[in-house]
Parts: C-alpha cells; structure tokens; sequence
C-alpha cells in the first residue's frame, strides 16, 4: 500500500490521441491495482467528455478550458485550473506527477516546490522537450529554471537522458524508467487474425504490413509511402494499413497531408488503406505480419511497444526509444531515418523470409515481456515515489 495519493497531470489524456495521455493511463492503472492510489487531471478539450469518471480504479478530472481567448493561451489557463484545483486539494496529494516538460508547468510547478510538495516530470519526447531543447528556446528562459526545481525527471529512452546530463541539470534527479506496455492485452492471437481480415476483406495468405500513429511526416508516412511502391512491385499481393489519425500539417506537400495519403491510396486501393484511428488497436496488431514505424522524431513509441509485445517483427528508423527498444538483426531490423530505400530494403527482407521475421518477432516478444510490461515499470515507478518521500 502507499503512504499517500499521487496526482498525475496530462494535457493530452484519452479520449483523444497521444501517446503520452495513453501511458498516463495505463500506468496509473497498474499503479492502483498494485494499492498506489491515482488520480489524473486534464483538459475537457471539446467539452463533451464527461467532467469526472472513475477508469478502472482512477478517477480522472477533466478541467473545461473554454472562451474565446483560446489558441496558444489554452495551455496557461488549464495550468491556472490545475493550480487551484490542486491548492484546494493539497493535503489530498503528496506527489504531483507531470507527463511531459511543457510551457504550461511555469505557472504550477513553482506554487507546488514552493508549498513543499514532491514534483517530478517525466520528458516525452526527443527535440520537443528534452532540457538541451528547451535551453536553445527563447521560452526555456522561463521553463528551463522550473525544470530544475523537480525532485525527478524521468528520461523514457536514452537519447531524453543524454540530453538531461547535457543541460547541467542535477544528474541525481535523473531517472531512467521506460514507456510499459500491457503483455496480456497486446499479445499473438491467430483467431482474432483471421477474423481481422475476414472482416476487412484480406486475404488469409496475402502479407500485411501494418502503420500505427500519428499519419504525418513527424512518423515518416511520407517515406514509406514512397518506399511502398518498390515494395509492392515485388510483393504485389502485400497490403499496406495505415491506422492513425492523419497529421494537419501542410508540410512537405503544400496541402494536408491527409489528402497526399488519399491521393496515394487511390492509386492502389487493394494494397492501401488509410483507416483513421481505431477502438481495439490491438486486433490490428494481431492480424498483421510485420510492423514499420519510420519515425524522424521519437521519445520511446508506444506502437513499437505493442508490436513487440504482439510478437511483429519490425522495421523502424535508427532514431531515439527506437534504438533502446530494438537490435539490429536479433529483435528488429532498424534502418536510417528518411530513406526510403533502406526501408523498403529491409520490407522486402522481411516478405521473402518469413522464418526470419518470425524469428524476430519472437525475440521482440520477449524483449517486451522481460523489460517493459506494465508490471515491471510500475514497480519502478513505485520505487522512485517511496525515494521522493524520503528525501528533504
């Protein structure tokens, strides 16, 4: 059991997407079956989740940040709520938690050092919000000094470390704790394969090659669309599924980039499929045969995680968590980030030695099961809240 209660603050928290919000769940999940009382606060975006609602064992408060003064200042007001939520609050918690080293942690996290509650911050992604990042910002002269006042900063991957140890932050507040991952939700399940494809209109025998995440050039869907092509001049029964929501940004096609990934499909509409975001995610790991993420900006990806655990083997870009969760030719085949070549090299690796994939992804279910189930980083984390306790 615990000595007290922790409050975990996540701007992004489901139901809408990010990873970040996603592992705040899960691991608050674990935390309070393992006795670790969690709640969570967040943002009601749209205002039509509900304001308050217990997700199995954590309750979750979700603060309506509403008006006309929105856009950038949306962030600053949600921190404003959490602030008084949590000074009316403050012999509830005992440790506040943050999911990522934003802008909006100048006006909380200060009142809380101040007040004599135990901070910590985990970072969530590499030049986004590792401290070398936000030192070279303008704005890191406000939150770099409030970084510094955590009594831990949890690093997800070891680029996010080398970073902390970098900026002069003080090294004893550095905690290595990985992203964790449900080994009994996301596991191997032929049935569920072929009911999958039944249900999508796939052939049983024809190889599918599975996309999760944010549909954008941030994860490399550009490159392997690209690469996709040559793939499939080799390979032309193989189906490519991209489930994600699709990235706004204009960039690099002058246009949406969801309309560049319609406009591709349409060419090959057997072999391409953009299928937004999807409930159940995990089914969708369990009907495909090989998983690709080339990503060219990662903190520790949460798909990687999954596919691991599902048994995938993988083709990733040689950047950030990738590099921590996959080795080259024994769990995983990683490739350099933003060419297209090697990646549909090591795609076509994969589709004309099946034994070989198989032997991969074995591997990486195991990788998974060994290192980062939900239950072996909760433990961690418990760890690092009992340290906080005892300290000063």
């Amino acid at each position: 059991m615990s000595d007290g209660r922790i409050c975990m603050i996540a701007y992004w928290f489901p139901p809408f997407y990010g990873g970040a919000g996603a592992q705040a769940l899960r691991l608050a999940q674990r935390l309070a079956a393992l006795g670790q009382p969690v709640d969570i606060v967040t943002v009601n975006h749209k205002g039509t989740a509900l304001p308050q609602e217990v997700i199995d064992g954590v309750q979750v408060y979700r603060l309506a940040v509403r008006g006309k003064m929105m856009g950038r200042l949306r962030p600053f007001l949600f921190s404003l709520k959490a602030l008084f939520f949590l000074l009316r609050r403050r012999r509830q918690y005992d440790i506040i938690h943050f999911h990522g080293a934003y802008l909006q942690l100048v006006p909380l996290l200060p009142p809380l050092h101040w007040l004599g509650k135990k901070t910590l911050i985990k970072m969530t992604l590499m030049d986004t919000d590792d401290p070398m990042t936000i030192r070279r910002r303008r704005s890191g002269r406000l939150l770099f000094p409030v970084i510094r006042m955590a009594g831990a900063v949890v690093a997800i991957s070891g680029e996010l470390a080398a970073s902390y140890r970098q900026s002069g932050l003080p090294p004893e507040r550095l905690a290595r704790i990985p992203n964790g991952v449900d080994t009994e939700v996301f596991r191997p399940d032929t049935a569920v394969r072929q009911q999958m494809r039944r249900d999508l209109g796939i052939a049983f025998d024809a190889p599918v090659v599975l996309f999760v995440g944010e549909v954008g050039p941030r994860k490399g869907v550009d490159i392997l669309l690209a690469a996709w092509e040559s793939v499939q001049s080799q390979f032309p029964q193989a189906v490519l599924l991209l489930v994600g929501l699709p990235n706004k940004a204009l960039e690099p096609y002058g246009r949406p980039f969801h309309q560049h990934v319609a406009q591709i499909a349409a060419v090959h509409p057997a072999n391409i499929r953009a299928l937004g975001q999807q409930p159940q995610i995990q089914r969708f790991y369990q009907m495909a045969d090989i998983f690709v993420l080339p990503s060219r900006q990662e903190g520790l990806p949460n798909s990687t995680l999954e596919a691991m655990a599902v048994g995938l083997p993988i083709v990733a870009s040689r950047i950030g968590g990738n590099i921590d969760l996959l080795r080259d030719n024994e769990n995983g085949l990683l490739v350099p980030a933003a060419d297209e070549q090697a990646l549909a090299e090591a795609l076509r690796h994969f589709l004309s030695d099946p034994a070989f994939a198989r032997q991969l992804g074995d591997a990486a279910r195991q990788t998974a099961v060994t290192h980062y189930a939900l239950p072996v980083v909760a433990q961690k984390y418990l760890k690092l809240y009992r340290d906080l306790r005892e300290t000063n």
